[in-house]
């Protein structure tokens, strides 16, 4: 079943990169002298991690756990300057950034009923659902920053490193929150 749904997931990561690269619902992905691979990455990975910042920004108001809370402000932290460095990256390479992929079903992503869920949720039903839903999203940047992990473009592979070290280790400290024996991040 779990190799199932890994396949699953790779499936649905090639089809959405080649939309990307086919054209994306009418946004043509211009890849100047990026190599497509790399740029549909960055191109897909900016929106997954900006949906990561709106999780991360729900739970000051909402989680009164001093683990998610620092977990909540590590993503964040991690995140954003990654988002700038992708943005820049295409930037530099004439490449488009493309933040509007609602019709797509990117690996991770939570619904927007998910997200009103969690929204709507405070205190240990909150923390249940973040960490629920962040441990998916978090699969599914690994999931996005595997075909990358190679890249002949040094600075796409050593964010593609980091993204797959740091979120791994993300995922087994939620794991263990979500099962009550995660330890401080």
């Amino acid at each position: 079943m779990r190799s199932q749904h890994s396949l699953a997931r790779m499936v649905v990561a090639v089809v959405v990169s080649l939309a990307v690269l086919t054209g994306c619902g009418g946004h043509q992905a211009e890849t100047g002298s990026a190599d497509p691979v790399d740029a549909t990455f960055a191109q897909m990975m900016i929106p997954h991690h900006q949906q990561a910042l709106e999780m991360a920004a729900l739970a000051p108001a909402r989680s009164t756990d001093p683990q998610v809370l620092a977990l909540a402000r590590e993503i964040a932290a991690a995140q954003q300057p990654e988002i700038d460095q992708m943005t820049a990256w295409l930037a530099a390479r004439g490449a488009a950034t493309i933040s509007d992929h609602s019709d797509h079903d990117m690996a991770g992503m939570a619904g927007d009923d998910e997200m009103a869920a969690l929204a709507g949720s405070t205190g240990a039903d909150f923390d249940r659902q973040f960490l629920t839903l962040m441990i998916a999203h978090h699969e599914g940047a690994l999931t996005m920053s595997e075909p990358v992990k190679a890249s002949s473009d040094p600075e796409i592979r050593q964010l593609a490193a980091t993204i797959l070290s740091t979120q791994t280790d993300e995922i087994a400290l939620m794991r263990g929150l979500l099962s009550g024996t995660g330890s401080t991040p």
